[in-house]
C-alpha cells in the first residue's frame, strides 16, 4: 500500500514539474516573439517630424530605407553607403511658399566613420555634381552629426536659400535629437 502511495505522489510531482516547465518555456517564447516584434518595429520606425517649420511643410510620407532597398533611393553609388555601415535612410520633401521643395534624405550608419566617409564624398561632390544636385539652379546642404549625414536639395526652380535649408536641417536634427556637427552650403 505504501509503494502505491509513493507511486501516486511521484506520478502528481512529475505532472506539477512538466506543467511547470511547459508554462516556463511558453513564457520563453512569448518574451522571444515581444523581442522580435520590438526589433522590426525599431527597424521601420518613421519619425514623428515637425509638420510646420518657418514657412516649410512637410509634404510626403517618411520613406524608410535599409540596406535591402537603399538602391530605391539612391540610383548608383547605394552599395558605397552599404560598405561604409549604413543602418537606415529616411527621405522626404518639405513645400514652401511660392512653390519652393526641398528634398530630405537622411542617412545613418552603424558607426562615426562611416557618415564621415559619406561626408567626405558628399562634400567633393558638392560643387556642380548631378548625383548631389538636381540641377544647377538648385541649393545643396549637407550637415554631419555624430552617426549621420544630412543632405537637403532644393529641388525646384523657385529660389530657397542656403539658410533655409539650414534652418530646416537644424529643427529636423533637433526634432530627432541629434546634433549636427559640420555642414557644407552650395548656394545657387
Amino acid at each position: 500500500m505504501e509503494k502505491i502511495h509513493y507511486l501516486i505522489i511521484l506520478t502528481l510531482l512529475l505532472f506539477s514539474c512538466s506543467g511547470s516547465m511547459a508554462k516556463e518555456e511558453k513564457k520563453e517564447n512569448i518574451d522571444k516573439k515581444e523581442i522580435q516584434r520590438k526589433d522590426e518595429k525599431k527597424e521601420n520606425d518613421k519619425p514623428e517630424l515637425v509638420k510646420k517649420i518657418s514657412d516649410f511643410t512637410l509634404k510626403s510620407e517618411i520613406s524608410v530605407y535599409n540596406e535591402d532597398n537603399l538602391f530605391d533611393l539612391i540610383n548608383g553609388g547605394a552599395e558605397i553607403y552599404i560598405q561604409n555601415g549604413l543602418k537606415k535612410a529616411y527621405a522626404f520633401n518639405y513645400e514652401g511658399n511660392n512653390n519652393k521643395e526641398v528634398e530630405v534624405h537622411i542617412y545613418f550608419f552603424n558607426k562615426a566613420d562611416g557618415a564621415s566617409m559619406i561626408y567626405k564624398l558628399k562634400e567633393k561632390d558638392l560643387p556642380g555634381s548631378n548625383a548631389t544636385v538636381k540641377n544647377n539652379k538648385s541649393t545643396c546642404y549637407v550637415a554631419l552629426a555624430e552617426k549621420s549625414v544630412f543632405v537637403l536639395t532644393s529641388v525646384t526652380d523657385a529660389e530657397v536659400k542656403g539658410n533655409e535649408l539650414e534652418m530646416l536641417a537644424s529643427s529636423i536634427a533637433k526634432k530627432l535629437g541629434i546634433e549636427i556637427k559640420k555642414k557644407i552650403i552650395q548656394y545657387k
